[in-house]
């Protein structure tokens, strides 16, 4: 796998971490969709911090990172899409989604199962 394509990926999931989830300040007030952005959050993090492990030198290793970072990318979809409120949802789930592409086109195109 080429240095630029896990660059990139890796961008775009700190994107979506980083301006998806403080979109959730004027989130749905429920104890629920608090509890379920703060895993949502976790989530991202995780990602963020994965994108630090990818190396030009171990392909293995990136596909197996790029799939933890789909799994949590899908997790966190799912709380965000029920409790970002309506000025932020689309930018926010659209973000998330795109992220969630890229990373199926990576697995794809570089990866075996």
């Amino acid at each position: 796998m080429r240095r630029g394509r896990c660059r990139a990926l890796c961008q775009a999931a700190a994107c979506v971490a980083l301006f998806a989830i403080p979109a959730a300040a004027g989130a749905v007030e429920t104890p629920d969709c608090r509890t379920a952005l703060d895993d949502a959050d976790r989530l991202m993090r995780a990602v963020q911090q994965r994108q630090m492990q990818f190396s030009r030198y171990d392909p293995i290793e990136n596909c197996r990172l790029m799939r933890a970072n789909l799994d949590d990318l899908a997790a966190a979809r799912a709380p965000m899409d029920r409790c970002l409120p309506a000025a932020g949802h689309d930018g926010g789930i659209g973000q998330i989604e795109a992220a969630i592409e890229q990373v199926r086109a990576q697995l794809a195109g570089n990866c075996r199962r």
